[in-house]
């Protein structure tokens, strides 16, 4: 089934303090969508007004042309999953448990999870790296093993969308470029939309398709990777001098942060 979401004119604040204003732009079925901005720029809000978590101030986010607002939580959760920065319980849970919750939009009050549940999981675990942690508690992990389990929990729903909020927070280098891969893949070969915020301005040239850079709260400038990741741009937001030349690999933009002291220090060096 095809996909689209569209966010338009969307303003959000908390209390006093605005957080977003003025958004708009569209995600459609297989587009894979980098955010990228400084701290307190409102990314993980926009994710939350993405999801149905919040709801705009102003402007309103449509899924296939119905405003979110008017569609059931139990039937954005069919289409939309999310992976945030991390899930902290005050229960205790197993690995396995908590990807079967991921199950939940298709379970009716009364039934519980069947054979064609525990298969999902099974596979989801499987393609997350997550296979033998099956019965270990969820708060034992190491924050990059929860990360891949959170992935899991999201891929068991079998989203149309899916949304990432800085979701390699915790992991190292090969896990970080194995969760991304496996995104990337999904997207490629099964459809799969995806929309990723990330501080890693690098990361998100080499995977992403589009980008949107957030400058306090507005969007300051949307388009593929060349287009957005300028000199101009990074230093207008960011504040801070760089290097922008092209990936020799990947033959996207790169970002390489521009320190006067250290090139001082190379040329003391030198001497």
């Amino acid at each position: 089934m095809a996909l689209e979401l569209a966010a338009d004119n969307l303003s959000f604040s908390y209390k006093s303090r605005q957080v977003l204003q003025d958004i708009s732009f569209e995600v459609k079925s297989g587009d894979f969508l980098g955010i990228i901005g400084p701290n307190g720029s409102g990314k993980t809000t926009l994710i939350k007004l993405l999801d149905g978590i919040l709801s705009p101030e102003q402007g309103h986010i449509k899924l296939d042309g119905v405003k979110l607002a008017d569609i059931a939580r139990i039937k954005i959760a069919r289409r939309i999953a999310v992976v945030s920065q991390g899930l902290w319980l005050n229960f205790s849970l197993n690995v396995q448990q908590l990807v079967l919750m991921g199950r939940y939009p298709y379970l009716g009050r009364m039934r519980f999870e069947g054979s064609c549940d525990y298969e999902i999981a099974k596979r989801v675990m499987e393609l997350t790296d997550v296979c033998g942690l099956e019965r270990r508690y969820y708060h034992e992990l190491s924050g990059g093993e929860r990360q891949r389990v959170l992935l899991a929990k999201a891929l068991a729903q079998e989203p149309e969308l899916l949304l990432l909020d800085e979701p390699t927070v915790y992991l190292d280098i090969n896990h970080t470029l194995d969760f991304f891969d496996l995104i990337k893949k999904m997207n490629k070969e099964q459809g799969l939309t995806v929309v990723v915020v990330s501080h890693d301005i690098n990361l998100a040239a080499d995977y992403a398709d589009r980008i949107i850079l957030l400058k306090s709260g507005r969007l300051f400038a949307q388009g593929i990777p060349h287009q957005v990741i300028t000199v101009e741009n990074i230093n207008a937001v960011y504040g801070k001098k760089v290097l922008v030349d092209t990936n020799p690999v990947t033959l996207g933009p790169r970002v390489t942060l521009f320190s006067e002291l250290l090139s001082r220090l190379a040329v003391d060096a030198d001497l």
